[in-house]
């Protein structure tokens, strides 16, 4: 077969480059060699924020490269994604590539690795030469089995065999026909790319792929590219590369499939014993579900044995989840150890909006980009509860798959569902109004838009805090009304920070389960002796006559440091594991009990001058802070504590006797022990 570009597509992009791959006769792959694919293929999957280098998916050249090629043509790459940049967010967003067939895999593969797009097309499925080209009169397009033939319109860049359109928009979407399955035997892989940006990564990206069509594949393979130069290419061209030597290949797929630096893994978290033994009702009883609408019809499906879909959502506003969302985990653990499917649900489509709930003014709203970024870490911090790779995986979906799709129509026939009366009657809704602040109408559709999810994964339950009730019960009437079936609502109560006031970071009351041992173990025992055994109850397995004893001491005892030490390491010990605990509650001990200095807290030296000595200037020279303002802003916001004591007035005058190795911490960015040098 020939391969080519067209001229009139390279008079638009004289740089346009494609290496090619071609394979005949390829025997049916060995099963140890496609268990090797597959493992290489996660791999590449869990490392592409590291392939990114923290420039994230639109701030890396190759991808932005092809971004600015779909604008030149009149694509939007937001709505249609050149593929490279599809499946690279996919895997950002802990949606990791599963395994399709040998040939799909081998593309996925290079492309994630190499940040270009590839492309596999059975050769036999749709035969003859294939251009690279502009569309014209009489090209067709049939995405999928079972799809309407579409009429492409004419100048749109397109891969092509005769008028039977292999791929729209350039490298976007593939036609069902092109695509390869198991039993593809000749082959085709497009590697695409730009001589002026790309062209190394395209030279590389075609070599590693022909050694590996060789390893899993076998049969003939060669290799050669097509550009302005050169813009056509046989199969049987005297200039194309061979790959001969099965021993290279071979090498080559067992290293892409070993771990290195920068590789994600996640074991399987601990067996919960006692949490898989509870009922629903002994969740209710602990206080880890606030409530269930309705309790007896749940617990008729639960009795039934039917396998039920639970999901939460939880929108990525900032980079970590807390101790109150690991209580959410719990329940979602429950349900997997209980044989249900569970789904968690990352809003990067909400999130953009913002939920107005408990919020008495508007949210700011985020890029899909921030969205992005806040949750690239959320999948290991989520592993530490969940189990990802079990016999019962949880999945993990982005509302933005279906809602970024809907029309104005579909908005519409949704919000026929909800009465403008309803939707306002909310409390927080009922201040702004009040008070005469802004209320937007984006604002008031975010109810809908989290009620839809139900609808779109026809899921049998929902769990959120007690807060989202009113989004969620949307949820449900929806379902009702779109689906014909009941939806459970499972509420967790909203539990307060460790001091006892509302949870939130700018009190410093949380921990975040990225917390290192260390400091999540002095964290947690700083929980107020009242609320212990209400943490007690709803973080841990501690049994119920544990709990009464430790509420009986409350009447009697002015301080429970124990019972708090318990509680820290059966926590720190359930996210960390039994070693970290153990090393995070021997330096408490030495720190708290033996008077000693934190061993991980640097020492920085503050010169005195002959001023009066403030807050302000503690914190400045902790050089923590990235200026005044920001020490300022930090310290006005609770953030700045002296061995343990919050200050809040930036202008608050000290001794130097006062701060002379004392432990300063600000906020979440770290400790320093402090030196005082005289003037």
């Amino acid at each position: 077969m020939l391969f080519e570009i067209s001229d009139d597509l390279l008079k638009r992009h004289p740089t346009y480059v494609v290496g090619v791959v071609f394979v005949h006769g390829a025997p049916k792959p060995s099963s140890e060699n496609v268990v090797s694919l597959q493992r290489a293929l996660l791999k590449a999957a869990q490392t592409v924020s590291w392939r990114l280098g923290g420039a994230g998916l639109h701030g890396n050249p190759a991808v932005a490269r092809w971004g600015q090629a779909f604008e030149a043509e009149g694509i939007n790459p937001r709505t249609h994604m050149p593929s490279v940049a599809a499946l690279a967010q996919r895997c950002l967003r802990g949606d990791y590539t599963r395994s399709i067939n040998p040939a799909a895999d081998i593309a996925n593969l290079i492309s994630l690795k190499h940040l270009v797009p590839v492309g596999a097309h059975d050769v036999d499925r749709l035969s003859g030469d294939m251009t690279v080209r502009l569309s014209g009169d009489g090209d067709t397009f049939t995405a999928s089995a079972g799809d309407d033939t579409e009429d492409v319109p004419p100048d749109e860049p397109v891969y092509a065999t005769g008028s039977d359109i292999r791929t729209r928009r350039w490298v976007w979407r593939q036609a069902e026909r092109a695509m390869t399955t198991p039993e593809s035997r000749t082959i085709v892989f497009p590697v695409d790319g730009f001589t002026d940006s790309t062209a190394e990564e395209v030279e590389a990206a075609t070599r590693e792929l022909a050694l590996l069509a060789k390893a899993v594949l076998g049969g003939e393979v060669c290799y050669g590219s097509v550009n302005a130069d050169r813009p056509s290419l046989s199969e049987d061209d005297s200039s194309l590369k061979r790959v001969n030597d099965i021993e290279e290949a071979t090498a080559l797929l067992q290293s892409l499939g070993t771990t290195e630096e920068g590789a994600e893994s996640y074991p399987a978290p601990p067996g919960d014993e006692s949490l898989s033994k509870w009922s629903l009702s002994d969740l209710l009883r602990r206080g880890i579900l606030d409530g269930v609408n309705v309790e007896e019809e749940l617990q008729q499906d639960l009795d039934s044995g039917r396998r039920l879909t639970i999901y939460q959502g939880f929108d990525p506003t900032s980079t970590s989840l807390h101790i109150g969302h690991y209580l959410s985990l719990r329940v979602l653990r429950w349900f997997q150890l209980n044989g249900h499917r569970v789904i968690f649900l990352f809003g990067d489509f909400t999130a953009r909006i913002g939920d107005p709930t408990g919020q008495s003014a508007e949210r700011r709203q985020l890029t899909r980009e921030d969205v992005v970024a806040n949750a690239q870490t959320w999948r290991n911090q989520i592993s530490r509860v969940l189990d990802l790779g079990g016999e019962n995986p949880i999945e993990i979906k982005w509302n933005g798959e279906w809602l970024d799709q809907l029309t104005l129509r579909d908005m519409i026939e949704i919000s026929a569902n909800v009465t403008v009366q309803q939707l306002i009657e909310r409390d927080m809704f009922q201040e702004r109004l009040t008070q005469q602040r802004p209320l937007h109408l984006h604002e008031t559709l975010y109810p809908l838009l989290q009620g839809y999810d139900s609808v779109a994964m026809s899921v049998d339950a929902e769990l959120g805090g007690r807060d989202q009730m009113f989004n969620m019960m949307v949820g449900r009437d929806l379902v009702r009304n779109y689906n014909g079936k009941t939806k459970h609502v499972l509420m967790t109560p909203l539990i307060p920070g460790l001091d006892g006031r509302k949870m939130s970071k700018s009190y410093g009351n949380t921990v975040d389960l990225i917390e290192n041992p260390v400091d999540m173990f002095f964290k947690l025992t700083q929980v107020s002796d009242e609320l212990l055994p209400m943490f007690l109850s709803v973080l841990t397995d501690t049994p119920d006559q544990e709990i009464d004893e430790v509420r009986s001491r409350l009447s009697s005892e002015s301080n429970l440091q124990d019972a708090r030490e318990r509680f820290a390491r059966m926590v720190t010990e359930r996210l960390h594991g039994a070693d970290d605990a153990e090393r995070a509650q021997t330096e408490f001990t030495r720190v708290v009990d033996e008077g000693s200095m934190r061993q991980d807290v640097e020492e920085v030296l503050l010169k005195l001058s002959q001023e009066p000595l403030t807050i302000l200037d503690v914190a400045v020279a902790t050089g923590l802070a990235t200026s005044r303002g920001d020490a300022r802003r930090l310290i006005q916001q609770g953030g700045l504590e002296i061995n343990d004591h919050r200050y809040t007035e930036p202008t608050l005058q000290l001794s130097p006797e006062d701060i002379e190795g004392a432990i300063i911490k600000m906020g979440k960015r770290g400790f320093v022990r402090m030196k005082v040098e005289p003037a």
